[in-house]
C-alpha cells in the first residue's frame, strides 16, 4: 500500500504544540496527552483495543474541507485542528497489509477532531461516514447533520468513554429474537458501542448464537 504520510517540516502552516498551550493542558486532564519535561512538547501514547498503540507527539496545522449549506457546495474552507505526529507504532499498526496514513480521531474527548472543530463552533459534534467499496475504496465523511427524511437518530449514552448506545432488541426478518436484555445493559465491563475503526459486528455469545441460529434458518441452513 502506498502510503502518503504527513510530513510536519513541510508544511508552512504546521507549528508544534507546546505543554503550556491550553489544549495541551485539557489533553492531560483527560490522558489524551502528557509532558515529559524535554523541550517542553505536547506528546501523547495511546494503546488501542486489538492491542495495537502509537505515541508521537503533536503539531497544529490547518483542516481543508468543502462546506455545504442547503444543498449547495461553498468555497473550500479551513480550521485550525491539533493533532499527533507518530514516531513509534505497535502490534498490528507495524503489519505490512494494515499499512495507515493515520488514525482520524473521532472520539467525544476534547482534542479529538469532532470536538475540536464543534468547539470553534465550525460544526456541531456529529458526523457520517459513507463507505464505498468499488474503485479501490473512498467514500464521504461528512461533519455535521444530513437532514433526509425518515432519518432515525438515537441517543449516545452518556458519561461513557466509547460511543455506547442503548441497544434494546435484534430482530432477524422482522421477529424479535428471544435474547435476555441483560445481555445488552451498560455497565464498566460490557455494553454496546459504535466503534469506527472495527470492520466486524461483536456479540456475546447469548446473542451470537441466537442470532447465527435465526439466520441459519431464514437461510434455509443448519448451524453447527
Amino acid at each position: 500500500i502506498e502510503l502518503n504520510l504527513y510530513d510536519p517540516g513541510s508544511s508552512s502552516t504546521s507549528s508544534l504544540v507546546s505543554c503550556s498551550d491550553q489544549r495541551c493542558n485539557a489533553g492531560v486532564q483527560s490522558s489524551d496527552s502528557g509532558c515529559s519535561g524535554q523541550g517542553n512538547q505536547c506528546s501523547y501514547t495511546f494503546q488501542y483495543g486489538d492491542g495495537s498503540g502509537t505515541s508521537g507527539y503533536y503539531v497544529a496545522d490547518l483542516l481543508h474541507f468543502s462546506t455545504i449549506l442547503e444543498g449547495s457546495m461553498t468555497a473550500n474552507s479551513t480550521a485550525p485542528i491539533m493533532f499527533g505526529c507518530s514516531v513509534l507504532q505497535t502490534g498490528d499498526l507495524t503489519k505490512s497489509d494494515r499499512a495507515v496514513d493515520g488514525i482520524f480521531g473521532f472520539g467525544q474527548q476534547s482534542l479529538s477532531v469532532i470536538s475540536q472543530l464543534s468547539s470553534q463552533g465550525i460544526a456541531p459534534r456529529v458526523f457520517s461516514h459513507c463507505l464505498r467499496g468499488k474503485n479501490g475504496g473512498g467514500g464521504i465523511l461528512v461533519f455535521g447533520e444530513i437532514l433526509e427524511p425518515n432519518m432515525v437518530y438515537t441517543p449516545l449514552v452518556p458519561s461513557q468513554p466509547h460511543y455506547n448506545l442503548d441497544l434494546r432488541s435484534i430482530s432477524v426478518g422482522g421477529q424479535v429474537l428471544s435474547i435476555d436484555p441483560s445481555v445488552f445493559s451498560t455497565s464498566s465491563s460490557q455494553g454496546t458501542i459504535v466503534d469506527s475503526g472495527t470492520t466486524l459486528a461483536y456479540l456475546a455469545d447469548e446473542a451470537y448464537d441466537a442470532f447465527v441460529d435465526a439466520v441459519s434458518i431464514l437461510l434455509g441452513f443448519t448451524h453447527t
